[in-house]
């Protein structure tokens, strides 16, 4: 078991993060989503951290006793049974029996010994590379429906998105494509960002389109994908976690969040953005599962309270690096 030591031990710290992390957030519920989501983000990259930064941090040592440094377990003694075979005669009717001597070694029934540091080294091992394929064919699916999408040529279209990136102090070459593996916009790509439209949305009325582009802006500049593609490497890493799930799940709604703060705070009007929410969900009730793993607009996940949040909160402007 002592190969499993440092994995036991980067899984408390990892575990002791998380925790911090949610009692902060918790303590900043009445906030920024923005600053949650900085939270929840540096919290889970932390734990992919934590192996790489541990060898390099100087050891602690503390005393021990010298009661436990002289304590030893006491081997156990052999069973002796003491029987023999050899016969003495006493008379014509009686004959007095002895057997030899036979002595039982215990070790003999433990023989067969589990080795549990393959045990669990094998099972998380098969449930990271699990996670790690589930990523890999996610990554895959993008590269298939970037392929297949089609730019946007329409000057309303480019001029409402030239705007929306002005609007979110987004100095990035975005890219805007049409594509049929989308139910709702959606944003992918780390070096090459990209938002993705359903054909549907050329019927969108201009309020609409307006508030969508906004928000999909606000993801690229806030570099949301890169942060929620290391928040699932952390996830398949320590799968075993299940704080880690609900981590990366928070993280995806205080991302959501964030960003609707922003379009709210840049000037759309609360109940017509929750309209406008409801009215790109709605296209995508029937497929509750996303054809790509992509940031989602209006997915189905936390809708609800993304909506209530929108109506009931106050709107707060981009937080500065100075605060983070």
């Amino acid at each position: 078991m002592e190969a499993l030591l440092p994995l036991v031990l980067g899984s408390i710290k990892a575990l002791v993060l998380l925790c911090l992390a949610a009692g902060i957030t918790l303590a900043l519920r009445h906030r920024a989503a923005r600053v949650r989501a900085v939270v929840w983000g540096t919290a889970i990259a932390g734990c992919l951290v934590i192996p790489l930064v541990a060898p390099l941090l100087p050891t602690w040592t503390f005393p021990v006793p010298a009661a436990l440094e002289s304590f030893t377990i006491p081997a156990e003694p052999e069973v002796t049974v003491g029987v023999t075979l050899e016969s003495t005669r006493i008379d014509e009717t009686t004959t007095a029996v002895r057997l030899p001597e036979l002595t039982v070694n215990r070790s003999a029934d433990s023989a067969f010994t589990v080795n549990w540091t393959l045990v669990f080294g094998g099972l998380w091992i098969l449930g990271t590379a699990v996670l790690f394929i589930r990523l890999g064919i996610g990554s895959w699916r993008v590269r298939q429906a970037l392929r297949t999408a089609h730019p946007i040529d329409d000057s309303t279209w480019q001029r409402l998105f030239d705007g929306a990136l002005a609007k979110a102090r987004c100095r990035r070459s975005v890219r805007l494509l049409w594509s049929e593996a989308v139910e709702v916009p959606a944003t992918v790509g780390v070096l090459r960002p990209t938002v993705v439209l359903p054909p549907r949305a050329a019927t969108w009325p201009y309020d609409r389109r307006r508030a969508v582009l906004l928000h999909e802006a606000i993801h690229v500049a806030r570099l949301d994908w890169p942060v929620r593609t290391i928040a699932r490497v952390a996830r398949a890493v320590y799968w075993f976690n299940p704080l880690i799930w609900w981590a990366v799940r928070r993280l995806d709604l205080e991302q959501e969040l964030a960003c609707d703060e922003e379009v709210l705070a840049l000037g759309t009007g609360a109940s017509d953005y929750a309209c406008h929410l409801l009215g790109v969900a709605r296209h995508a009730m029937p497929t509750p599962s996303p054809a790509i793993p992509a940031l989602g607009m209006a997915r189905r996940t936390h809708l609800e309270e993304r909506i209530m949040t929108i109506l009931e909160r106050t709107t707060h402007r981009r937080v500065g690096m100075a605060v983070l």
